[in-house]
C-alpha cells in the first residue's frame, strides 16, 4: 500500500539499512519480488550495503540462515560494498 501511495524503495535507514534487506533477512519472498519491480520501474540501482558488524547483529539476532539468505541474495542481485 505505501508503493501504490509513492514511497520510494530508495530510502534506508534502519536496523536493516532499508525495506529490501529486511523483507530478505526475514525471507519474505513475496515482498523481496514486489520490492524487486519497484526498484527496477524507479530506476534504482541495488548496492549491498551491510559490513561485517552489521552481519554479526543479524546473525545474533535472526541467525545464520538469515545472514545466508541476505549474502546469497546479493551474489544474484547486487554488488557488495563493505
Amino acid at each position: 500500500m505505501l508503493l501504490e501511495r509513492g514511497a520510494q524503495i530508495s530510502i534506508s535507514g534502519g536496523k536493516y539499512g532499508n525495506a529490501l534487506n529486511a523483507a530478505v533477512i526475514r525471507g519474505h519472498w513475496d515482498i523481496v519480488d514486489i520490492l524487486l519491480g519497484k526498484c527496477k520501474e524507479q530506476g534504482y540501482q541495488l548496492i549491498e550495503n551491510g559490513d561485517e558488524a552489521w552481519l554479526g547483529k543479524i546473525r545474533q539476532e535472526h541467525g545464520e540462515g538469515a545472514v545466508q539468505r541476505w549474502e546469497a541474495f546479493w551474489k544474484v542481485h547486487g554488488k557488495r560494498i563493505v
